[in-house]
């Protein structure tokens, strides 16, 4: 509530906000740092519908997509510890990083080892959307003008933990664009 300037936490610990131990392995590297520490996030993706009905979202190293009622977040009174039961279960899913929905209600899924796009329809069936080499790390996406997806790719199995001299020597960064399927 940035009125009030006050925040807080829902869904804390629920199965499916936590990592489920899947650390994410690319065509260049596993994402295992000094031989002991795993990148594996929980929530690191998150999009509201577009009729403004269900947040939607997943965890990086977690194999499902979820979603939950924007009102049962709204209206959340934390003596009343069912929001928890309101969460619904949409689909499996690739380990990714970002999500965005489109206007017909389909959920567009980076997919972070396979160098691309996954894509869960309306009606919850799932398939791989694309799939391209150049793509190091699909990081965030947006929906933008002229009906097109954009795609970050951050290539972070390259940047994590590197040098700014390193970064900048890497570079440049692409951003792809697609449009959505019709």
């Amino acid at each position: 509530d940035i009125e009030l300037n006050k925040s807080r936490r829902l869904l804390e610990d629920h199965p499916s906000v936590v990592n489920e131990g899947f650390v994410p392995v690319t065509p260049s590297k596993k994402m295992r740092f000094f031989g002991i520490l795993d990148l594996m996030p929980g929530i690191d993706g998150l999009d509201v519908s577009h009729d403004g009905k269900y947040v939607y979202y997943a965890a990086m190293s977690h194999s499902g997509l979820y979603r939950i009622a924007v009102n049962d977040c709204i209206n959340f009174n934390a003596a009343d510890e069912s929001i928890n039961s309101k969460v619904e279960y949409v689909a499996k899913k690739p380990l990714s990083d970002g999500i965005r929905l489109d206007n017909s209600g389909n959920v567009y899924i980076t997919d972070v080892e396979h160098e691309g796009i996954y894509i869960v329809y309306a009606d919850g069936r799932g398939e791989t959307l694309i799939r391209d080499q150049r793509i190091h790390w699909a990081d965030g996406l947006s929906l933008g003008g002229g009906g097109y997806f954009y795609l970050a790719d951050s290539d972070i199995p390259d940047q994590m933990l590197q040098s700014k001299e390193h970064i900048k020597e890497h570079s440049p960064y692409n951003i792809f664009r697609f449009r959505p399927v019709r």
